[in-house]
């Protein structure tokens, strides 16, 4: 049986199931667990429910495969390119402990003891399949051009670190793919992004869509641009970009371990706790920062784009989910088309991975991808058994999409829970909270007593795909909320609670083919108001993730102020 399990076991742990190009099955651990993140948790809970789902055995694997190429720290080769860094840059005890921790836990012989004993707690099985180990940024840039669809591309792989790259410019022609340009340690965007982000007073690798949103509060502030062009000088003649470690990772850490105390004396402002209030110099810092990174982005889309006359763009890597940037890419003269991954990060890089693996052994070639619900899904008899065990008071309704769009447009908020959970950090009509978006207030609301988190986050719409041309400047097909597009003036009039304050929306278009149930929801809505669109953000509340399990939204819906939830064709009231 040729089916393949990939893993990621670090951040994000997730599991995927691949078998003829086609990505079967995706998963991430905190959706069982219910521990955000679940940072080094290895997935067991994930890998138990996919061989569940198909009834197989570790022995009918063809393989595992792993995003990270391991062999690069067990043969020598990061080892001699950390001591080469630690020459050329000033490195502190803290950049050493860290090089000293990823080369053991990456140890070849390390990580396959930790494996087996995992799997054997939970599995019998005879022998462990064979390991595969890929490159991080190949894995990044293969399923990203894979699941695009286009046959030429420009793929731009950015993150924190994968292992020694921080970023990598790739020209991706039919099945080769070839690095243009390698940009290594310590110049990472993803690390820069991520020190602001605790700056700010948000957590790393969790905040980045706080300091996003916030940045639109935000205006140019030249003082602070002349500050940020020493920690990320960009080079305008080259059209590339260097960080300066010092400020960073290289020096001593009072506040924060993503950034020295030197960004806090080039700033000359004390960095924001958690709690406290949000100044307008953080607004303009956050408008700086993000404006940062959208010009170093698209310098080297611009150079790249001309020197191989390319003009379809791929995203990878965790920065990748950054929609603005995406948007100022896909709004440039050298952009013909745009696909940033929705699986980018670390956690989709499980399917990139396994992915890879059934190319290389099976010549399978990735499927298009077409949509994210590669979760769970839940029967009929699962779900009354969920409702009874929790004595709870439900009924049936034959037209369910027409029910809650009439509930919707009275100003109801909607838990909707259907079929199987969608892949990834977005809620796509599978697991998501619903509001009218003709009601400004409505965002307030949503904010305030359901999601519990910042009142000037911004919400997202689910349009239906034919009306998204008619509401949107320069748009495309966005059925995964990777880009924002700018509203017309009309939008403003009729949806104003999904406008962001600088006039953009991060869009889902949902197409009948691909998400029926959630297209007839949004028609019917549509019918009743004229408005083709519903508010939609992601089932759950401020530091949980999204619900699983009807289990799960039941006892999000109970703990929160939604009016109603939907599960399946059941209706259940408070």
């Amino acid at each position: 049986m040729k089916i393949i399990l990939g893993i990621n076991d670090m951040v994000d742990p997730s599991i995927s199931l691949v078998k003829d190009g086609k990505l079967l099955f995706y998963i991430e651990e905190e959706r069982l667990n219910r521990i955000k993140h679940s940072h080094n948790i290895f997935p067991i809970k994930s890998i138990e429910m996919a061989l569940k789902r198909f009834d197989i055995s570790i022995d009918d694997l063809q393989c595992i495969s792993y995003n990270w190429d391991f062999n690069k720290y067990s043969g020598g080769y990061m080892k001699n390119f950390f001591r080469k860094f630690n020459t050329k840059y000033r490195v502190d005890q803290n950049t050493i402990k860290w090089q000293k921790e990823r080369l053991n836990k990456r140890n070849l012989i390390n990580f396959k003891k930790k494996l087996e004993f995992n799997l054997r707690k939970k599995f019998e099985f005879s022998k462990l399949p064979p390991i595969k180990f890929f490159s991080h940024h190949f894995v990044h840039a293969f399923q990203s051009h894979f699941h695009s669809g286009f046959r030429n591309s420009l793929c731009i792989t950015i993150d924190g670190s994968g292992e020694e790259n921080c970023t990598v410019i790739w020209k991706c022609k039919n099945n080769k793919f070839s690095k243009l340009k390698e940009i290594n340690m310590p110049n990472s965007l993803g690390w820069f992004y991520a020190a602001i982000t605790e700056y700010l007073g948000f957590k790393a690798y969790d905040g980045e869509y706080k300091l996003m949103g916030l940045a639109s509060y935000g205006k140019s502030n030249k003082n602070i641009e002349k500050k940020l062009n020493k920690v990320l000088k960009i080079n305008h003649k080259t059209n590339e970009y260097e960080l300066n470690p010092k400020y960073i990772h290289h020096g001593k850490h009072s506040f924060s371990g993503r950034y020295t105390d030197n960004l806090v004396k080039l700033f000359g402002k004390v960095p924001r706790k958690e709690n406290q209030k949000i100044k307008s110099w953080h607004k303009d810092l956050a408008f700086e920062v993000q404006s940062q990174l959208e010009r170093a982005v698209l310098n080297l889309f611009k150079k790249y784009s001309v020197l191989t006359g390319i003009n379809n763009l791929t995203i990878g890597g965790g920065v990748g989910l950054n929609v603005k940037m995406n948007s100022k890419l896909f709004n440039s003269k050298f952009c013909s088309n745009i696909f940033p991954n929705p699986l980018c990060a670390d956690n989709g890089a499980s399917a990139g991975s396994a992915m890879v693996a059934d190319f290389i052994l099976n010549k399978k070639k990735p499927k298009i991808l077409k949509s994210l619900a590669l979760g769970p899904d839940y029967s009929e008899k699962e779900i009354i058994k969920a409702l009874k065990q929790n004595k709870i008071k439900f009924y049936k309704k034959r037209n369910i999409e027409r029910y809650a769009a009439h509930k919707i447009s009275q100003g109801k908020v909607i838990g909707w829970f259907q079929g199987r959970m969608e892949a990834g950090a977005r809620a796509l009509g599978q697991r998501s909270i619903l509001g009218d978006p003709r009601k400004k207030e409505m965002s307030a609301k949503i904010n305030k007593i359901i999601k519990y988190r910042e009142s000037w986050r911004p919400f997202c719409p689910s349009v239906l795909e034919e009306q998204v041309k008619k509401y949107f400047l320069k748009s495309y097909e966005s059925k995964f909320m990777t880009i924002s597009f700018e509203a017309k003036k009309k939008l403003k009039k009729i949806a104003p609670a999904i406008v962001h304050i600088d006039n953009t929306c991060r869009i889902q278009s949902v197409q009948k083919i691909n998400n029926s149930r959630f297209y007839k929801l949004i028609n019917e809505f549509f019918e009743i108001t004229k408005v083709p669109m519903l508010l939609n953000t992601s089932f759950n509340v401020k530091g949980e993730p999204i619900v699983c399990s009807p289990n799960d939204a039941i006892r999000t819906f109970y703990s929160t102020g939604l009016d109603e939830l939907i599960i399946n064709n059941f209706v259940i009231k408070k």
